[in-house]
């Protein structure tokens, strides 16, 4: 017999048996998993990914001017002050009351709770954000707990590159401004990630730049005149010849007038320069069928300037140098000892040193003037900090340095169980935080000059009428000068302990049920160099040695 057979069509047929859940019925936290996909190809204005966080429910920046978002240039907070910085206000709480994870380990700046190590949107695997009812694996702050992971290497070599680039050659001349500002912006790195031995060791590289270069608004000072730099004030007093030798320099090194007028008669623009670089290294390694280690190194350096108000003086909020510097190592073991526990084990050591170094640090300005005990040490170089109601004359100096090393050493370690319908996991950290504070109080000198020339401001002083004036002859609401006390440093331990066990009671009912502990220990003094005031007594109370936190904890 013979048979015929005929070709059909080509068909191909794609059955979804299920959709992606949209919420997670077997926790009770409420939150979001941002993937690296979305830190990526999501628009990002300055990439900075912990503004993806803001798209979950609840979470906010908070205050858009506020402290934490850095937008005043703040030293501990001014890292991605274009957008935001980690200001994270989650269901009405403040934005210090966040807990940041890097890997799962800690990456809270100790001083005032911002961000350790910023993960580059390019590094980032995905970051989980809880807003609230988080597990008891988790605890130290009641807003969000963000937890970050730093993508891993595979067994192909792959990578990617950037730059973004924004500058002043399209934009147009502010309206008020006699030239166009010439603003430059560029953003760039890359990662590089593979397998160092196939199927065993694995690399995985990241780096990010930045350079910009910011002119300010233009601001005004009030700088003496041609003649007032001479010490002839005919132009508003009577002339004199009583002059102050040390008050003429003063006067002196100011710059000549470049608009007419007494009042606001110099005009310029600040600059401002922002430079940063950060990098991570991860090495994953499979030890065997039950083992797997990681390692990770992250560094990073930022640098902020501000530009002084005057030429040859220091002057204008927020002149100066903010530096910081962000080092930090983890290794992490994860086990499974069986079919039903598995550990996980985490060590990781970090630092964060940030600061404000004032303009014409590396001068001593003060005493060139004549000013003595001014610039004492290498600690104090630039000027005293002299002004009154900086109307008559524009406030020059600072307090001096402000220098914020801070260290954490961390373990935390993770036992989970799986037994029947239950899922047990038991676990804690030991935690220790060194902060340490450098900042003198006037540590240069402050001359507090008789505000506008009004006596009346200064308890009736004599006063010409006039601030420059005033100076030549010596006259001066009052002065004072602190000790630079040294560096000190603060030591304390947040440890915590938990228990938890997520119930399947039925097919549709999960429970989560967990305790944890926490004991936060009142800091310590590195040498016992603190005090602190009995109420009940009225009396000081003087730390005994380096380990008397001079309160009593229940």
């Amino acid at each position: 017999l013979d048979f015929i057979l005929t070709a059909g069509a080509v068909s191909e047929t794609v059955n979804v048996t299920a959709d992606i859940a949209q919420v997670d019925t077997t926790s009770s936290a409420l939150g979001n998993v941002i993937q690296g996909r979305e830190a990526i190809e999501l628009p990002l204005n300055g990439r900075n990914v912990l503004e993806l966080a803001r798209l979950t429910p609840g979470v906010t920046q908070g205050v858009v001017s506020g402290f934490a978002t850095g937008v005043s240039g703040n030293a501990e907070t001014y890292r991605g002050r274009n957008t935001g910085g980690a200001a994270l206000s989650v269901n009405g709480q403040r934005t210090q009351a966040n807990n940041f994870l890097l890997d799962g380990v800690d990456n809270n700046e100790s001083l005032v709770n911002t961000i350790n190590v910023f993960p580059s949107a390019e590094a980032v695997q995905e970051f989980r954000v809880q807003t609230s009812v988080a597990t008891a694996e988790f605890g130290r702050g009641g807003g969000a707990i963000v937890n970050s992971v730093v993508k891993s290497g595979s067994n192909r070599f792959y990578g990617s590159s950037f730059l973004f680039i924004r500058n002043s050659a399209l934009d147009a001349r502010p309206t008020f401004n006699d030239t166009k500002s010439q603003f430059r912006r560029g953003q760039f790195g890359g990662t590089f990630g593979g397998a160092i031995w196939r199927d065993r060791v694995f690399f995985f590289a990241d780096y990010e730049g930045l350079r910009q270069f910011l002119p300010l608004n233009q601001e005004t000072a009030t700088v003496p005149t041609a003649l007032m730099r001479q010490g002839n004030f005919s132009e508003l007093l009577p002339t004199g010849s009583r002059m102050n030798a040390v008050a003429l320099r003063y006067l002196q090194a100011f710059p000549l007038p470049n608009r007419p007028g007494i009042f606001g008669n110099f005009a310029t623009t600040r600059n401002e320069t922002t430079n940063g670089n950060t990098f991570d290294t991860r090495i994953d390694a499979t030890l065997s069928s039950k083992q797997s280690l990681f390692g990770r190194i992250s560094w990073g350096k930022f640098e902020q300037t501000t530009s002084s108000r005057l030429p040859a003086l220091p002057a204008g909020f927020g002149s100066g140098t903010n530096p910081t510097n962000t080092k930090g190592i983890v290794i992490g073991l994860n086990s499974a000892i069986s079919t039903s526990f598995f550990n996980e084990l985490r060590v990781q050591a970090n630092r964060i040193r940030y600061g404000y170094t004032p303009p014409f640090f590396d001068k001593k300005i003060s005493a060139d003037l004549g000013i003595p005990n001014a610039n004492r040490d290498a600690q104090l170089g630039g000027g005293a900090l002299i002004g009154g109601y900086n109307g008559q004359l524009e406030y020059t100096g600072d307090f001096g340095p402000y220098i914020v090393p801070q260290d954490t050493y961390q373990i935390v370690d993770s036992l989970s169980w799986v037994r029947g319908n239950h899922t047990f996991k038991f676990g804690g950290q030991i935690l220790r935080r060194d902060v340490a504070l450098y900042r003198p109080n006037r540590g240069k000198g402050y001359f507090f000059l008789i505000g506008n020339g009004d006596p009346s401001q200064c308890g009736g002083a004599n006063s010409t009428g006039w601030e420059q004036a005033d100076l030549l002859i010596g006259f001066v609401c009052n002065s004072q000068i602190g000790p630079p006390f040294g560096t000190v440093g603060t030591r304390n331990w947040e440890n915590a302990a938990f228990a938890q066990d997520d119930w399947k009671a039925t097919k549709n009912l999960t429970i989560n049920l967990g305790l944890r502990y926490e004991l936060l220990t009142n800091p310590t003094e590195q040498f016992g160099r603190q005090a602190n005031f009995d109420l009940s007594t009225g009396r000081l109370i003087v730390a005994s040695g380096k380990n008397d936190s001079l309160t009593k904890n229940d």
